[in-house]
């Protein structure tokens, strides 16, 4: 999976997430808990049969962006192992219009902050994107401030390109080059290792949350769950009951 790098917030856990961009992956981490629980007669004039309260349903949260050793994956995973060496690679859109057209909407994307490319050696289609149109200064560049950028000054006829992303949940910069006219180049992976710490953080927080939440989660079904097994006068409705279980996080 790669995913165009764009700060996102981080939010509440209890949701579904999808991430944006396409192509190869792997990233899971949704945790399933499946709860059933019956509750007893309710009062002497209920005799048709004991009512079943909703099923506790899945709890679903955000998909991790990262994994967690970003920089063992870099190191050792043949997809990032084969793209580190600097390789040829091609502007892949607009392929069926001609080539005068093909490079105007080429120069077009780039001063809109975006393009895509793919590695001749393999095949790999990168979306690359940037808000700077020129290189970082010097001291930002200590900082990891405004490592996306593309340059058609510093050498005529082409444009240099370095923007970060996120592939296979390893946070990564492209950097190289491509000709204004053959719309063909050279460039590599690099890690990122300012995305990685901030990506990092995040995923911490992430996990923290997670844990957070299941937690409270378990408190409120133990709580729910007693109740259920007290069968006398002062017993809380059944309507009571299923709006305790509604309360739940991750109830459907």
């Amino acid at each position: 999976m790669m995913i165009p790098y764009t700060q996102y917030d981080l939010g509440g856990v209890g949701g579904p997430h999808v991430h944006p961009g396409a192509h190869v992956g792997h990233q899971a981490a949704t945790g399933y808990h499946h709860h059933h629980s019956h509750l007893g007669h309710v009062g002497p004039h209920d005799h048709m049969h004991q009512q079943e309260l909703p099923k506790y349903s899945r709890l679903l949260f955000k998909l991790p962006r990262v994994v967690q050793d970003q920089r063992e994956k870099f190191e050792n995973d043949d997809l990032f192992k084969k793209h580190q060496r600097e390789g040829e690679v091609r502007y892949t859109l607009h392929r069926d219009r001609p080539v005068h057209e093909r490079q105007a909407k080429f120069q077009a994307g780039c001063r809109d902050g975006h393009t895509e490319i793919s590695f001749s050696g393999t095949g790999l289609v990168i979306l690359l994107n940037w808000t700077s149109f020129a290189p970082p200064h010097p001291m930002d560049q200590k900082y990891g401030i405004s490592q996306n950028y593309c340059d058609f000054n510093r050498e005529q006829g082409k444009v240099h390109i370095s923007s970060s992303f996120i592939l296979n949940g390893v946070c990564v910069r492209w950097r190289g080059w491509l000709d204004l006219e053959r719309l063909d180049g050279a460039g590599s992976l690099e890690l990122d290792e300012a995305l990685m710490h901030r990506e990092e953080a995040n995923l911490a927080k992430h996990l923290a949350l997670v844990q957070q939440r299941l937690k409270d989660c378990e408190e409120r079904y133990r709580n729910v769950t007693g109740n259920t097994t007290a069968v006398d006068t002062s017993a809380v409705s059944s309507v009571d009951q299923l709006q305790q279980m509604k309360k739940l996080p991750g109830y459907i």
